[in-house]
This record gives C-alpha cells, structure tokens and sequence, in this order.
C-alpha cells in the first residue's frame, strides 16, 4: 500500500513540475497573455456548530508490525523473438551536378577579323579575404556597304579588387582602367572628297583610369554604406577629365515602434553626397568646366507590414564655373509603397535632383563625339512617378511605371557641321540643350514557368514636349527588349537570345553658324530590329566551347546619323574555368 502511495505521489510531483515547467516556458515566451479574473457568487452562511470540534490531545494507537523479508532470484529466459536486424542501403541523394569553377578564360574568333579575350579570376586569402582581376578585350574590322572609311574598333577594360568581410560589413577597392580605339567613319563624303580632305587618320582613343572604394554595413548601424570614386578620362586630341565622387547613406528604418499608429515602426536616413568633375579641352577653342555638387537628402520611414512611407527633401548646391551657375535646389522626396499581398503592390513618389553630364557621361551615350562639348548640369526639377509591381508565385515577376518629369538643361546631340580636322567632316556630335517636360511608361517581366527557360522583356514608351526644339534629337519614342536563356542536355548545354526594337529617331545638324532652333533640319534614322543569339556547350568539367552572333538578320540601320553597323559577326572559341 506505501508502495502504491509512493508511485502516486510520484507521478503527481511530476505532473506539477512539469506544469511549473510549461509555466516556465509560458513567462519566457514572447506572446503576452490576457489576465482574465472570474466572481464566484455562492450563498453560503457559516454555523459556529458546523465546525468540528479539534482534540487538543490526539488518541494514537501504537501497532507493532514486523518488517517482512522478501527473498527473489532472477530466472535467465532466452528471449524468443523473430526479429534479425538488415543492412541498410545507402541512398544517393540529389546533388547539383554544377562544377564549383568561378573563374574563367575564354577566347574566341570570327569574320570581320573579330576577336574577344575576356576572363575572371577571384582568389581567397583567406575565409575573410580575397584578390582578384578581371579582363575584357574586343576588336573588329569589316567593310559596310557605301562607307568607304575604315570601321575599325576595338575596346579593352581591365579590373582588380580586394575584398574584405568583417562580422557586420563588407568592403572593397578597386583599381581599373579601359581603352577605345574606333574611327569616324559616318561621313557622308565621296571617296574623291575625302582624298581632297586628307582623311588618311579618322581615328580617336579614348582612355580612362579609376580607383573606388565601398563599404557596406548589415547591422543596421547608423553609417549604412560609403562610396568613393575617383577618375581621369581622356582622347586623343587632349581632352581630358578628372572626377570625384563620394556618396554616404547614413540612418536607421528602426529607430522606435510607433503604436499608436498600428505599430508602424519608425527610421530616420540621410543620403550625403559630393560630385566634382574638372574637364577641359583644346580642339576649337580652350574651354575649361567645373562642376560641384554638395548635397544631402534627409528622410524620415514609417514602415510597417502593408504601409511603407518615406518623405523628406533633397538639399542640393550646385556649381559651374563655365555658365557662372551657383545655386541651391530644395527638391520635395516621397515616396509610398503599399501592398496587401505579395501579387499586388502599389506605389508612387516625388523627387528632384541634379545631374552632372560629363564628358565620359556623354561618351557612353554616343562615342562619336566632337572633343569639345558643352557641359551642364541637368536639374530634374520635379519627378512624379507611380507604378504597380508584384511576384506571382515563384514564376512570374513584373514591374510597371508611369512617369512625368520637369527637366532643364536636357541634354541631346546634333552632328556637328565643320571642315578641317578628321572630326569636322560632319561625323562628329557635338551637345545641345532645351528646357520641357518628359513623359514615360515602363514595364519590365521575368517568367521562370517553364523548366530551365528564364524569360524576361522590357518596354519603353516616352514623349516630350520642349521650350524651343520641334523634336527630341536622338530620342526614340519606343524600345523593347525580349531576352531569353534555356537549359539542356543537362545544364551542359545553355542557348541565349536578345530582340531589340528601335523606334523612329529624329536627328539634326549644325555647324559654326548659329542657327535658330525652329530652323535646324530633320532627318530621320528608320526604325531597327537586332538579334544576338549565342550558345556555351561544356565539353568536360572546365572545358566549353561557346558561340556569339551579332546583328543576326544583318541588317546595316544606322544607330547614329550616317553611322551604319557592321552586318552579321560570328565568333566561336573556347572557355576554361579552374
């Protein structure tokens, strides 16, 4: 009978301690219990007679009992039992057959006596720290029907870096440079006028060297990322420019819970900036332009899990040397996201800026630049936007916007009428300038539905409406992009492909001669479709053959006024990966 009371007093202890340990569990918990109290009414009216009365001297009757022995032996039983025990087949499981190889070389040849040598290579030095170098070359050279210039062009860029991760950041820098050599063949002189004019040299070089450094936090700590750049860029007839850049995000999106707001959390962030750009060349005249911008644009979130808001404003002082601009821009920032669901969300903004247009900014937008440009700064005075973009499923991504902008100092190019250098035979482009409004829609897709096939495409529709240009030189109303990459055989063999489509584009000229912007003339470049196709088959682990054509329905449209492309180039070589 002890026995028995014993086991039970056991297992209610039990019961209670692992009540008190759930109750344990319960306080260190993060969820907060409502305390609820419950009135028990009973009507109940105690009798003093009721009670029973206590023995102040309790009767004990004392009972000897012998303790019994107890004598037991264990009898060995052989265990009876069917059971036999099996070896278990080890099971392969499923593991990425991709090889491990990040770095790579490729080289490759093809008509038009093209030829491109690219490659990367990243070692670690350590579990913390790594080098590396990147390398790209390209050269081709082929006839165009009615150019009678060479069309030689070859471009290299080379890259190396040092990375470094701490336990809350990320840092690198980062040292390159790049070289362009190409010719102004979009003339639209006889082969007698340009024997007449001496144009046995039409080429320019431009150059360019740069260094950068970047920091990026991921502790939500108050200094979240820094940027330095700095530069040099150059051509062949002594134009040259030096740049700075450094941009510093400082803040935090967490800062406190708003509770009264539907417990919207609270986060303050500042974008600092410093531009500065001095460029200076010789051809024509000798003109110098200095640019600085100073800035910082101060924000305040609130952000939650459906409303996310950020407003603030943009402060930004502006200097030209050239056009004696020294001003202070206040420009509104807002900007909301909402989204209910993760198919559907909604947002808009206003914002407003300043924009350096740089000698290399231009470069990148059209080579064939006369060394001698007017440079400004474009002021986006006011910036509307609204758009939609959600994720449908895993498979299908999409991006919409609409937007309206305010612009002064919109930058466009004219060919540049002149006689003389090999750059003043009307193949060159020279900037010019207008005040007005831009409108544009834009939409971007991804779908991933179909097994190995990655599907994108982007859409373009923008218009303008301009203080004194009749048309937006250089600008077409309409690009697309349709882009696809598909897997076989595999993963061993990859097929890639891009459609582009080029509306209509409207050029002009002029020359040393001033003219009124009512009476610059019209041409028309006609719309365009390209098609790049290419194709990397691995051979073995770290050995591939690839293939790359471009301009695939050869057809020579102009990209720039009187600048025909070269029709199909085929190239095909080999890749090695280590």
């Amino acid at each position: 009978m002890k026995k028995h009371i014993t086991y039970i007093s056991l297992l209610f202890g039990s019961i209670a301690f692992a009540q008190i340990q759930q109750g344990e569990t319960t306080v260190n918990r993060d969820e907060d219990f409502e305390q609820q109290s419950v009135t028990v009414q009973r009507n109940y009216e105690p009798k003093v007679e009721a009670a029973e009365k206590i023995k102040q001297t309790p009767q004990i009757d004392s009972v000897a009992t012998d303790k019994m022995h107890v004598e037991y032996a264990l009898k060995d039983v052989e265990a009876e039992s069917d059971f036999e025990t099996s070896t278990i087949g080890a099971e392969e499981l499923p593991v990425n057959d991709q090889n491990p190889y990040n770095n790579y070389i490729r080289l490759g040849y093809g008509n038009r006596a093209s030829l491109i040598l690219d490659g990367y290579a990243e070692y670690e030095l350590d579990d913390d720290k790594s080098v590396g170098a990147s390398l790209e070359y390209l050269s081709t050279n082929g006839s165009i029907p009615d150019v009678e210039l060479d069309t030689q062009n070859s471009k290299m860029a080379a890259e190396g870096f040092f990375k470094m991760n701490f336990e809350n950041a990320q840092a690198d820098v980062r040292l390159g440079g790049g070289m362009h050599k190409l010719n102004y063949y979009g003339t639209s002189l006889t082969q007698q006028e340009i024997e007449n004019a001496g144009l046995d040299d039409v080429s320019q070089r431009y150059t360019n060297v740069y260094t950068s450094a970047k920091y990026d936090a991921f502790n939500h700590a108050f200094l979240d990322k820094v940027s330095l750049k700095a530069g040099f860029f150059g051509d062949k007839y002594d134009a040259n420019e030096t740049n700075f850049d450094v941009l510093a995000s400082l803040g935090r999106e967490n800062l406190t819970e708003l509770t009264y707001l539907g417990d919207l959390e609270l986060g303050a962030s500042a974008d600092v900036n410093l531009n500065f750009a001095n460029t200076k060349f010789e051809q024509i005249d000798d003109n110098k332009f200095t640019q600085m911008t100073l800035g910082i644009a101060p924000m305040l979130h609130f952000g939650g899990d459906i409303l996310n808001l950020k407003v603030g404003a943009n402060l930004q002082y502006n200097s030209e040397s050239e056009a004696d601009v020294s001003e202070f821009h206040v420009f509104p920032m807002a900007e909301v996201f909402v989204t209910a669901v993760p198919e559907f969300g909604l947002y808009g903004g206003i914002l407003g800026g300043v924009k350096q247009n740089r000698y290399q900014a231009m470069y990148n937008k059209n080579p064939y630049l006369l060394p001698n440009q007017d440079l400004r700064s474009t002021i986006n005075k006011m910036e509307v936007y609204v758009g939609v973009r959600g994720d449908i499923g895993a498979d299908f991504k999409y991006d919409a916007s609409a937007k309206y902008q305010d612009l002064e100092n919109m930058p466009f190019f004219s060919r540049y009428l002149s006689f003389g250098e090999p750059y003043k035979q009307g193949n060159s482009f020279s900037t010019i300038y207008d005040d007005g409004k831009r409108t544009a829609i834009e939409a971007n897709v991804n779908y991933l539905g179909v097994a190995n096939l990655n599907l994108g495409g982007q859409l373009m529709f923008q218009g303008y409406s301009l203080d004194d240009f009749e048309e937006a030189w250089g600008e077409s109303a309409i690009k697309a992009t349709i882009s696809a990459d598909y897997k076989m055989l595999d993963d061993r063999l990859i097929l890639g492909g891009d459609l582009f489509y080029v509306d209509q584009v409207k050029a002009t000229e002029h020359g040393t001669m001033t003219f009124a912007p009512s009476e610059l003339p019209v041409y028309e470049i006609k719309p365009h479709i390209d098609l790049n196709l290419n194709a990397t088959y691995l051979i073995l682990d770290r050995w591939a053959a690839f293939i790359e054509i471009q301009n695939a329905l050869n057809k020579n449209y102009d990209r720039f006024l009187d600048y025909p492309v070269q029709g199909v180039t085929a190239m095909g070589g080999v890749m090695f990966k280590f």
